[in-house]
């Protein structure tokens, strides 16, 4: 059952993220950055300038106020905090149910419009992710999401999240090797403009 749970669970973000894909070489071109450590990057997309974080921060909004900077991301009527980070590898508690290790994204959800949600349909709203293996932009194809590493979550991911609400959820990205940095992508919304990007080093996350 708990299998068929996760299999469930993977199916329908695939299904949320398949409907908002699009064509982000352009943006690519834009955002090229390098990775020297496990800490996560961050790419300003207003001015290419790459900061690091160590720590998680609260951030008070911009003029707009939709971006992804210091772990946060936020549009009109969503904000998603990543909270914890980790590479499981196949059988490892969290991916034993995988034949890929994954990228585990732990994370909380705030609703911040009238429209309800839920953990999965936020996520797929906002971030798609990549692991590039060539040079070649033509070639770069979304990571394929896998089953929830969080098993407390398969019962509440697909729960209605109404306005002022905060739910807690995690996400897992089967990676096509334990080498090549992720970049995760945010958008302002299915089909929406780029407003950000963090690079994950899975080489030391692996360790």
């Amino acid at each position: 059952m708990k299998k068929l749970l996760l299999l469930i669970s993977a199916l329908s973000l695939t299904v949320f993220t398949g409907c908002g894909k699009k064509n982000t070489e352009n943006n690519n071109n834009n955002n090229n950055s390098t990775v020297d450590s496990s800490i996560v990057t961050e790419t300003d997309t207003k001015t290419n300038k790459i900061e690091l974080t160590s720590e998680p921060e609260e951030t008070d909004t911009d003029e707009t106020g939709i971006y992804f900077k210091n772990n946060t991301a936020r549009l009109d009527d969503l904000k998603i905090k990543i909270t914890n980070t980790k590479v499981i590898k196949v059988g490892e508690p969290g991916n034993e149910y995988g034949n890929k290790p994954v990228l585990a994204i732990w994370h909380e959800i705030t609703n911040l419009g009238d429209e309800q949600t839920t953990a999965v349909k936020a996520w797929a709203k906002i971030f798609t992710a990549t692991q590039n293996t060539s040079s070649d932009l033509d070639s770069v194809k979304e990571l394929r999401v896998g089953y929830n590493p969080e098993y407390d979550y398969l019962d509440t991911e697909m729960e209605i999240i109404k306005k002022g609400d905060k739910v807690k959820n995690a996400i897992a990205y089967e990676l096509n090797d334990l080498e090549t940095p992720v970049t995760l992508i945010a958008r302002n919304g299915l089909n929406g403009e780029i407003i950000g990007e963090q690079i994950f080093d899975i080489k030391e996350l692996a360790k």
